[in-house]
């Protein structure tokens, strides 16, 4: 299995099912896909577009791969490329390079385990960057408990060898529940101006072990 089919497989964990959530600036989305990105790969690809809820398998993992998986990561090995394709399409490809921008200077790039050492760091940087995002929308409160889950199963995914995806013991979380899925970042929100956080530091335990 390539490291994109097991990304893959993770991510829809949490971003499984049909949603229609007014406190989501996505909107109308299906299994993570909104109903605006499924316009443009279908006007993108001769396609007659058609209600987002009807998405197909095939549909599915082309628009992933061609989205949010190309866009981050070329050139990254497993955990690294899984980690930024998670954050990718939560908030977008833009802002997962920039958490990779955030913490790529903490680690040597001769370090053998940079890889994993840098997919730590970006899941530390990103539960912080959840927060920035609850404090300038309050109302997004509702999903942090799930995104601090998702950023810690994302650490789970991390430290495990590379032939193993299995992350959490506990059942998944039933459909329609708040903390299944997670929004992306609002559209209207820029990291380098308004998630920047000069007095940011990594916890001490991101890298525990290592």
């Amino acid at each position: 299995m390539s490291d994109f089919e097991r990304a893959l497989k993770e991510t829809l964990r949490y971003e499984g099912g049909k949603v229609d959530d007014f406190r989501d600036s996505g909107g109308r989305t299906n299994q993570g896909v909104t109903q605006h990105t499924f316009d443009a790969w279908c006007r993108d690809n001769g396609v007659a577009r058609r209600d987002v809820f009807t998405l197909r398998p095939q549909e599915l993992r082309a628009i992933y791969k061609t989205g949010f998986w190309d866009p981050v990561a070329p050139g990254r090995t497993w955990p690294l490329d899984a980690v930024l394709f998670d954050c990718s399409t939560n908030h977008g490809p833009g802002t997962a390079l920039w958490l990779l921008d955030e913490v790529r200077h903490l680690v040597s790039p001769t370090d053998p385990r940079r890889m994993l050492k840098l997919a730590l760091l970006v899941c530390d940087r990103r539960a912080r960057f959840y927060n920035f995002l609850v404090q300038r929308r309050p109302g997004l409160g509702v999903y942090l408990s799930g995104w601090q889950r998702r950023v810690n199963e994302q650490r789970a995914l991390a430290r495990q060898p590379a032939g193993g995806f299995s992350l959490a013991p506990d059942a998944p979380l039933e459909l329609g529940s708040p903390d299944l899925h997670t929004p992306r970042t609002p559209d209207d929100f820029d990291p380098l101006t308004e998630g920047h956080d000069p007095g940011w530091t990594p916890d001490p335990a991101a890298l525990n072990g290592l």
